[in-house]
């Protein structure tokens, strides 16, 4: 999966149902999914990560190092998603 706008970046908030996860391009933030209250999640991408740092993580052999991992690959499939079907249209 190759991304164009690899400085896009990928940021949490504290909604009210959990965590919303948004896309800010260019300083236009887009709302991608909420999910469940998650503080390895929130202490991660509360400040951002750009999609080109979430391509470079890898899985160690902590079991946060993993999870992490795990979220990366996740989120990185939503926002190849939006990019596809949302900003395309």
């Amino acid at each position: 999966m190759t991304m164009k706008n690899k400085n896009a970046r990928v940021y949490v908030v504290n909604g009210k149902a959990g965590l919303d996860v948004y896309l800010d391009i260019s300083g236009s933030r887009h709302y991608l999914y909420s999910r469940k209250s998650n503080g390895i999640i929130y202490e991660w991408l509360r400040d951002g990560k750009t999609i080109g740092e979430l391509t470079r993580v890898k899985p160690g052999s902590s079991a946060i190092s993993q999870k992490k991992f795990h979220y990366a690959k996740r989120i990185l499939q939503i926002v190849h998603e939006y990019f596809e079907f949302e900003l395309a249209s």
